[in-house]
């Protein structure tokens, strides 16, 4: 007798290859078998009525490892049909954080937005509960990978959880925040924590290139340690050097760690920011497909919106992080450093752009200001307005203000760009947010967090025909499960792991907007994770089967 077995449904395998009516059998936490025909006995029987029955989906570029803890429930992810995700994204990671380098850390988990996005610490007793319980005064309570994966086992996760080590967070936990090549010593502590977090189950290692401290790196720093993740079997991800002026210089820079270090290599949410950029993926997806020829192993992931999010800090040139939080909030209140900022922010410097080039502050939209939610969902310019300042002197003062804790979406990217990117095959669909729940919080989060797939799978897909749908499917789960080494994942076959997602093709689709993120999509029907009914009719069930899904040897 089969647990689940699911018939009449539109078979979509993850595969690519087309789609045929029949039905899937689950026993525990597997696929136990698949056919045309009659189906056979189980305890429970789903009619799908047709719906398409896909693989769980698999979001291999978020930053839920700031959230799982505190939402093990991830809301926003089950209700899109993903199955498991992919945290410690663009160089930072929640772990390690070695008991000594804590005070370099903390801060810089603060500016970064670790904490927004998901709730609200004012009105939110349960949320105020247990960041006091992860992150109190003293630390968090863990310092290794090995130690923060148990405790999300121990959170029973509604979804699976893998991670990444962030080289960010282990450059600033053994050389800080100071723009300089690590000393030999350093560099061997650096390696030593990375093959540890490889080790312990992260799946490779992750650099932010446009952020404090990885801006600092260079790129004989990232192929050595890139190396060692190598040598374990693990992918190197990153968030390049820059995707506006330099992206055609950063994405070679990424294939050249692949090259050298011989280590597969994941370029993050490929994309060309601001207007005089636009086009240029082209040349940068004609330089993967060449290089792939050429043996090295490149793969990159998207989400389906025009408009990015991150810190406001990493509009700021490097030397102005130097030293850490306190040194830059120390120099946003130096009118002089504020002039310098303003210059290099227009004129750029060598090997760096702002993201703020090709954009500028009408389009810049605040998420989150640390002690004044008020401004949240406000362009940048009209707060300048508003206070009678210019646009420049306006960032800066809200960055003093929330001791660097600003976040923002930006919208800098092409449509053309966006359809371009999404029909090469070998990119992913990744969400780049944060596993969190609908209700509660004053934040304007992109709505990535709360609509990528099934925005991918309506209006890009069924409404606008970018993707056929087996394509679609694909670059949400065999894809990624194959650039991840998971062999039994992502697939609808005999012995692969339950996790499958029954959507209705016609009406799937996001509702969740820049104006109002915080809405489910329509259209999925059923969640299984590892076997267990996670979504029903739409709703969570309140089952949380999620695991753990460390590095496979």
């Amino acid at each position: 007798m089969e647990d689940v077995v699911i018939h009449n449904a539109k078979v979509v395998d993850g595969t690519g290859q087309p789609w045929y009516r029949g039905w899937v059998a689950v026993r525990g936490d597997r696929i136990s078998g698949l056919g045309r025909g009659p189906a056979p006995p189980a305890r429970r029987t789903v009619d799908a009525g047709g719906l398409v029955l896909a693989p769980g989906f698999i979001d291999i570029h978020t930053h839920t490892d700031g959230t799982i803890l505190l939402y093990p429930e991830a809301e926003s992810a089950l209700l899109q049909g993903v199955t498991t995700h992919v945290g410690g994204n663009c160089g930072s990671s929640l772990a390690p954080v070695p008991a000594w380098a804590r005070e370099r850390i903390l801060p810089r988990w603060e500016a970064l937005g670790f904490l927004v996005e998901v709730g609200d610490r004012e009105t939110d007793p349960d949320l105020a509960r247990r960041l006091a319980t992860y992150f109190t005064e003293h630390g968090p309570a863990w310092e290794t990978v090995g130690q923060f994966l148990d405790l999300v086992e121990q959170a029973r996760p509604a979804i699976n959880f893998g991670m990444l080590v962030g080289h960010g967070t282990v450059r600033l936990a053994v050389v800080g925040e100071e723009a300089r090549p690590p000393a030999a010593q350093e560099l061997a502590e650096m390696e030593r924590l990375v093959t540890q977090a490889l080790d312990e189950g992260a799946l490779g290692m992750s650099t932010g290139l446009i952020y404090a401290p990885g801006v600092h790196a260079g790129t004989d720093e990232i192929i050595q340690l890139a190396r060692w993740v190598a040598s374990r079997g693990g992918i190197y991800a990153s968030h390049i050097r820059g995707e506006g002026e330099t992206l055609e210089a950063a994405v070679s820079e990424a294939v050249r760690v692949g090259r050298e270090a011989g280590i597969p290599v994941q370029i993050s949410h490929h994309k060309a920011t601001g207007e005089h950029n636009w086009g240029k993926v082209r040349a940068t997806l004609e330089t993967v497909d060449r290089v792939r020829r050429e043996g090295v192993d490149v793969t990159l992931d998207q989400y389906p919106y025009t408009a990015t999010s991150t810190g406001l800090t990493a509009f700021l040139p490097p030397w102005a992080h130097e030293g850490g939080v306190r040194a830059l909030l120390g120099r946003l209140a130096d009118p002089a450093a504020r002039q310098r900022m303003e210059r290099d922010m227009r004129e750029g410097l060598p090997g760096w752009t702002s993201p703020w080039r090709g954009v500028g502050f009408g389009r810049v939209v605040l998420v989150s200001v640390r002690g004044q939610p008020e401004l949240n969902g406000l362009a940048v310019a009209e707060v300048a307005r508003r206070r009678g300042a210019g646009d420049f002197q306006t960032a800066f003062d809200l960055l003093l203000e929330a001791e660097g804790a600003v976040q923002i979406t930006r919208h800098a990217l092409s449509e053309d760009d966006v359809r371009l990117v999404m029909r090469h095959p070998w990119v992913m669909v990744a969400s780049d947010g944060r596993a969190g729940v609908l209700a509660g919080g004053r934040e304007h989060p992109h709505p990535r967090s709360f609509g990528t797939f099934p925005r991918v799978l309506g209006y890009y897909c069924r409404e606008q025909h970018v993707l056929g749908l087996e394509e679609a499917v694909r670059k949400m789960t065999a894809l990624p499960a194959w650039r991840l080494g998971w062999w039994d994942r992502g697939v609808i076959r005999p012995g692969a792991a339950a996790d499958l997602t029954l959507f209705d093709p016609e009406i799937v689709a996001d509702t969740a907007t820049f104006e109002n993120p915080r809405q489910a999509p329509r259209g999925i029907r059923l969640v299984l994770v590892n076997g267990q009914v996670a979504v029903e009719d739409g709703k969570p069930t309140g089952v949380r089967a999620g695991r753990c899904l460390r590095l496979s040897k």
